[in-house]
């Protein structure tokens, strides 16, 4: 799945640059925030004090958490005649996990003995590469203020540095609304706001039951030929 994106954004950009004449780039600020909740269960060993001595009983447990992600970076884009934009981030990702919540709270240990069960997810971070392309239909305002309704695939990848020992690769659906102020005839500052949602996740050591989706807002400023 993850070479198929790859390969469909790729023929996107050439034949988005093959098919319109008018360009422009930019830079600016990202900041991403998403959000999932997410289960685990399986048979787990636990102490057994009976009454010919310890042993070792199977239990099974599930547990219920919710994640929120935040990044803020950097980002370029390329716009590819009117109606396609590229773009390629690169931030800080950390990840945090709440809402935890174990099912069953206690186990039994022995005779009438039980243990209250706790557990801890540690949180996480690294580094996130972002390649997206967008479809937007611009609109005029005035003569200096343009809007563009926007939607657009992009691959996500996270290069865990604490946490996880794997990497994560994401594909998303994204649309959202952008402003274009045009301070000259060429430059322009761009903001665009999105909502989106997660199509692929490569990460197999949990099942999300909601999301992840998130918000996603770019600022910069571009130069338009």
């Amino acid at each position: 799945m993850k070479k198929i994106a790859v390969i469909f954004m790729c023929l996107l950009v050439f034949g988005a640059g093959t098919a319109f004449a008018e360009w422009a780039v930019g830079f600016g600020f990202i900041y991403v925030n998403h959000n999932a909740e997410w289960e685990d269960s399986d048979f787990i060993s636990t102490p057994y004090f009976g009454y010919y001595g310890m042993s070792t009983r199977m239990n099974w447990m599930s547990m219920t958490a919710r994640e929120e992600r935040s990044s803020i970076g950097g980002f370029v884009f390329l716009d590819l005649g009117r109606f396609f934009e590229f773009n390629l981030a690169l931030y800080q990702s950390s990840f945090k996990t709440t809402n935890v919540q174990i099912s069953p709270s206690v186990i039994e240990i022995g005779p009438g003995m039980i243990l209250p069960v706790s557990y801890s997810v540690e949180d996480a971070s690294g580094l996130g590469l972002q390649a997206g392309l967008s479809l937007k239909v611009p609109f005029y305002l005035a003569p200096s203020f343009r809007i563009f309704p926007a939607v657009g695939l992009d691959t996500d990848t996270t290069f865990f540095s604490s946490g996880h020992d794997s990497t994560e690769f994401m594909l998303w659906l994204r649309f959202g609304l952008g402003l274009d102020v045009f301070l000259t005839q060429n430059v322009f500052l761009r903001n665009q706001f999105s909502f989106g949602l997660s199509l692929v996740d490569t990460r197999d050591f949990m099942e999300f039951t909601s999301g992840p989706s998130g918000i996603m807002f770019r600022i910069g400023v571009g130069y338009a030929f």
